[in-house]
């Protein structure tokens, strides 16, 4: 009896703190369920950041959809637009200690507003990748 009161409780309190919150809460199928919604949602950003160049759309992709370890043609497919080479990243390298200087970096955008982002890629994996530097949802 207890039980119900108890997953009503957490998901009234995901409503106030988000989904993300909950996503570590051990509710069975939840994760599964956030999933699929962000998968769902994925070609309507795509095609946003696509045609309109959509600021917003670019950040729910690069937070929803990259990941480390991606390779460039993964990441390519997952914002939807392919990334070209940035041969001018040896200035980047230098002044942050996390690249080598053989790692590669591309760049994706730009977006309406003018912003294009830079990624690092090791041995063709994606690295030092925050989605959390992507505000949005």
């Amino acid at each position: 009896m207890i039980r119900a009161p108890i997953t009503l409780v957490l998901c009234l309190a995901g409503l106030l703190v988000g989904c993300e919150t909950l996503h570590n809460a051990g509710i069975p199928g939840l994760e599964q369920y956030v999933k699929d919604e962000v998968a769902i949602a994925a070609p309507e950003y795509r095609e946003r950041f696509q045609v309109e160049r959509d600021p917003a759309a670019f950040n729910w992709l690069l937070r929803h959809r990259v990941r480390t370890g991606m390779s460039v043609g993964e990441v390519s497919e997952a914002l939807g637009d392919a990334g070209e080479e940035f041969s001018n990243s040896q200035a980047l390298k230098k002044n942050a200690n996390e690249y080598q200087t053989t790692d590669i970096a591309y760049r994706w955008g730009p977006d309406s507003k003018g912003r294009s982002v830079i990624l690092f890629f090791r041995d063709g994996k994606l690295i030092q990748f925050n989605p959390n530097d992507f505000p949005g949802e």
